[in-house]
Parts: structure tokens; C-alpha cells; sequence
């Protein structure tokens, strides 16, 4: 099972974990039972990626049972952005969560993420 280079452009329709990365490290990382519906729409996470002057990959893993393999994912990539995990009672104030408040910058996501 490895993680193949999502095309934005060609977005497979397949069950799987999608998750893009900044350097080496993780930013983000999510399941869907269809790539192409779940990061076509609204997606709030991925809107932001693409907002930022950062260089990020985008990748997927097909798979019949994404939900059982990102929440694997997630605890050994341990993905900076919370991608659904609580981690704002735990880490208050953590920069892996700064994109989800609404009031944060494009300028301050990249700066979090160049800091750490």
C-alpha cells in the first residue's frame, strides 16, 4: 500500500486516503468513498492548501476501508492539521489547528507551518 502522486486536475473516483505534505511533513490527511466528490466540492482544507505560497504534494491511497486506514494514518504520520481529531481541547492554541479558525490568515497558516 503505498501513496500515490494525486493529480488535482484528474481526481480518481475510488474509495481511499488522500493527504498532501509540506517537505516531509504531513499537513493533512482524509478519507473519502469517493476522491473525486469529496475534494472537488467545498473543501476547506485542501482551499487553504492551495491558497498558500508553500510548495505542497497532494497524495492518495486507494482503498476499500479508508475510514480503518486513516485513522491508522494518522496515528503514525501524526498530520499537522487535525483532520477531524480534537486537538484543540488537548493543545489549545497548537499551530497544527490554526487553519481551522476562521479568523487566522493565509499568511499566518504558512508561517505556523515554516515553524515547526
Amino acid at each position: 500500500m503505498d501513496w500515490q502522486l494525486l493529480n488535482l486536475d484528474d481526481i480518481p473516483t475510488c474509495a481511499g486516503v488522500y493527504g498532501w505534505q509540506h517537505q516531509e511533513t504531513w499537513l493533512y490527511i482524509g478519507q473519502s468513498k469517493n476522491l473525486s466528490k469529496r475534494l472537488s466540492t467545498q473543501h476547506k482544507p485542501l482551499r487553504i492548501a492551495l491558497s498558500l505560497e508553500l510548495e505542497i504534494s497532494y497524495w492518495y491511497i486507494p482503498h476499500e476501508a479508508p475510514r480503518r486506514l486513516e485513522r491508522q494514518l494518522h496515528k503514525t504520520l501524526q498530520p499537522l492539521w487535525c483532520g477531524g481529531l480534537d486537538i484543540h481541547a488537548k493543545y489549545p492554541g497548537h499551530p497544527s489547528c490554526v487553519w481551522m479558525q476562521a479568523s487566522v490568515s493565509r499568511e499566518e497558516i504558512a508561517e505556523a507551518i515554516s515553524n515547526i
